[in-house]
């Protein structure tokens, strides 16, 4: 054993002394305990009663042989074509450690914080047992352990982990035989090298490698208190999940060693003023796609648990594409080349399955494992409008509704003064809800949320698939969200504008089986229409005009495509969210450290039209020749088809039924500042619906209002 920097009260030779004494005691316990073991069990058997007694005294007791370890079979995980992309921990994470390699300071940790008398008992603490199960009688249910290390390995290595007096008791049982047969030296191997300890690790040697990146046999003091803190709740005080609960739990293993003199108070006192000192060493197995592996471990994770992916021999299949996954890497790459350039995420599912078949969520794995495509949560900027024009298509408005469109306007928002400007600071008249996506013209969607309400945007937003909190405040029209969302949130929810309104949770598995083939969980698509089909075509229509004639430009693939982009204040944040009738992709582009701004990247501010849609086009150029060319279908708006010509424009089509459109003209306010004299787009309607003029729009209050008062301008890019 290394030496350490922490002073230890108790040198190697004192130690082993100690230790030697602890045996000795051990064995003279062994000899006289057979009359206490008899009454021990009697004593238990009659406070649980006949019934149970009699159960147990015909049910028979497993062999009880330690021999080799019990096989945790490694899972394996394998892409849509049945490639094997990754193996997922198992044997390879558990590495055997002979007790005489094991730091006493690890040894003393562990029995102080688990079982103080470990060396003192016979494999059951008959105190502590008996405490517990009085408890547990008082209370009608197994409330409390009592277990010992012995007690531990037991349930761990021969029997179920049911919380039942009758698995106690046969618990209890074959503790004693395994102290009959085996020596305490061995069994406290045993129990060291098989429990879980968080983090895929079985076994303190793999714990050493994960949470150090060193063998078990150098740990310090500090270090090895951290480790026996994990025993209990491996997941809950995970250094890597609540490095603060780590901490308490660390000390309090430290203050259990002193208080049982295991150490000296100035050994204690130094490893407790001492960092975690953690750091992620878990290895990847070399997997292609580590983002999307990491995005699987926690699927898996949240509906089997956290040990069941590296123990249970699960074959995982998997909806990865492999060459739309290096494709998706070189479209960023390629265009984000230099040092210095903000990173990308790219989520990319098909439109029928909802089936992920690429997933990036950052430049560099190895030193950042954070995944900005999942749990990157980033402001959308204009991309969230087409959230509120599905909004009012649900309520009977119009794709040709028109309201006014000024450079700059004031709106009152429960009396806050609420100034709006678009990118441009150009006004154009009145306009189209369909021309004001096209243009991401701010201030038409400004009262366009007010009109339908953030809260309905708000529930539509979640309907369509997004899963994060959103504030209802009218800045979310414009994208000004307190958290923001994922680019695989967006990719879902415009997912759903693609299959006509019918919305499907995004999938990464198709199916698990175990290690013999045999099916446990299969994964389909599951639809709920969210939004009118009718209502869904026209939205289609008018991202697809955002694309061939809008902001949307450099996205163009030759082919029927729809699309928003996006650009947050101080260009932090910018999108494109674009989709073909088959495949939704989106694109962030930013820095992992959302305040940092991308005014001069290659010479250029960053928007959403700019690198974001370059990005998409290079990736989907690729991925969309997988599906046949098609188109979008079309229902009829007002009596009209709603169509996108060869050359881009959104048009309306006679659908023969001689009906008109029915328009919604939306006067402005009196706190409206008129902009620049534009062409308007008016509709080409026969009946004309128009509000009266007011003096204000005001919408009821929430608690968690956002809007910016009025010195402050509202602009962003498109």
């Amino acid at each position: 054993m290394k030496d350490k920097k922490i002073p230890q009260s108790l040198n190697s030779k004192s130690r082993g002394r100690r230790t030697k004494k602890r045996r000795a005691k051990a064995l003279k316990i062994k000899l006289r305990s057979g009359a206490a073991i008899t009454i021990v069990v009697l004593l238990l058997l009659a406070i649980v009663g006949p019934v149970i007694a009699g159960g147990i005294l015909v049910s028979s007791l497993p062999e009880v042989e330690l021999t080799e370890l019990p096989p945790i079979q490694t899972s394996i995980v394998y892409d849509r074509d049945g490639n094997v992309i990754a193996r997922l921990h198992g044997e390879q994470d558990r590495y055997v450690v002979p007790v005489g390699k094991m730091p006493e300071d690890l040894l003393e940790a562990v029995i102080a914080i688990e079982d103080a008398r470990y060396y003192e008992h016979n494999g059951v603490d008959y105190i502590g047992v008996l405490r517990a199960l009085a408890i547990d009688i008082a209370e009608g249910r197994v409330a409390q352990g009592g277990s010992t290390i012995t007690m531990q390995y037991a349930k761990e290595a021969f029997l179920t982990s049911e919380q039942t007096w009758i698995r106690k008791i046969r618990q209890a049982m074959v503790a004693l035989e395994l102290e009959r047969k085996y020596s305490k030296d061995q069994i406290i191997e045993f129990y060291l090298n098989r429990i879980y300890l968080g983090s895929g690790a079985y076994g303190v040697e793999a714990a050493a490698r994960t949470y150090f990146g060193k063998s078990a046999e150098d740990l310090a003091l500090h270090e090895a208190a951290l480790i026996a803190g994990l025993i209990q709740r491996p997941g809950e005080v995970s250094p890597f999940i609540n490095p603060e609960a780590s901490l308490g739990r660390r000390n309090v293993v430290l203050d259990r060693m002193e208080e049982l003199a295991f150490t000296s108070p100035d050994a204690i006192a130094a490893a407790k003023a001492l960092p975690l000192s953690v750091k992620d060493f878990r290895g990847n197995d070399d997997t292609p796609v580590p983002f999307f592996i990491d995005y699987v471990k926690n699927e898996i994770s949240n509906e089997f648990g956290p040990a069941a992916i590296f123990q249970s021999g699960f074959r995982i299949y998997t909806t990865i594409d492999q060459d739309l996954q290096k494709h998706a890497r070189y479209s960023i790459d390629s265009i984000l080349d230099r040092s210095g350039d903000p990173t990308a995420a790219i989520a990319s599912m098909e439109v029928e399955t909802g089936y992920i078949r690429a997933m990036t969520g950052g430049k560099d794995y190895e030193n950042n494992k954070f995944n900005l495509a999942t749990q990157g949560k980033r402001q959308p900027g204009s991309a969230f409008k087409p959230f509120v024009l599905a909004t009012a298509l649900n309520e009977k408005m119009s794709i040709y509704s028109t309201f006014s469109a000024p450079g700059s306007i004031r709106l009152n928002y429960f009396g806050t003064k609420w100034k709006v400007s678009n990118y441009s600071n150009k006004g154009m008249g009145r306009i189209s809800l369909a021309t004001a996506m096209i243009k991401s013209t701010n201030t038409v969607f400004a009262q366009l949320i007010l009109k339908v309400g953030p809260k309905d945007v708000v529930k539509m937003a979640n309907d369509l698939g997004i899963e994060s909190k959103i504030n209802s405040d009218p800045a979310i029209a414009l994208g000004g969200l307190e958290r923001g969302v994922s680019p695989m949130e967006m990719a879902n929810a415009y997912s759903t504008f693609a299959r006509r309104g019918e919305a499907v949770k995004p999938i990464a598995i198709t199916k698990i089986t175990d290690a013999d083939g045999n099916i446990i969980r299969e994964y389909t698509a599951e639809r709920k229409r969210v939004m009118a089909q009718a209502d869904a075509d026209a939205m289609n229509a008018v991202l697809q005009s955002v694309v061939k004639s809008g902001t949307g430009t450099r996205a163009y693939i030759g082919r029927a495509v729809a699309g928003k982009t996006g650009t947050t204040q101080s260009y932090r944040d910018a999108w494109f969210i674009g989709y073909t009738p088959q495949l939704t992709t989106a694109v962030w582009v930013g820095h992992a450290k959302a305040a940092v701004e991308m005014r001069n990247v290659h010479g250029r501010r960053v928007s959403g039209g700019s690198f974001p849609a370059m990005i998409w086009s290079r990736y989907m150029r690729t991925a969309a020749a997988e599906f046949p060319v098609a188109s979008f279908a079309r229902s009829p708006v007002g009596g009209k088809a709603t169509k996108v010509t060869l050359e881009g424009e959104l048009v309306e089509g006679d659908s023969g039924d001689g009906e008109a459109s029915t328009t919604t003209t939306v006067a402005p306010t009196t706190s409206t500042t008129s902009g620049t004299t534009t062409t308007s787009s008016p509709p080409p309607p026969q009946t004309t619906t128009t509000m009266p003029p007011t003096t204000t729009t005001t919408v009821p209050p929430t608690t968690t209002t956002t809007v910016p008062p009025a010195t402050t301008t509202t602009t962003l890019a498109p």
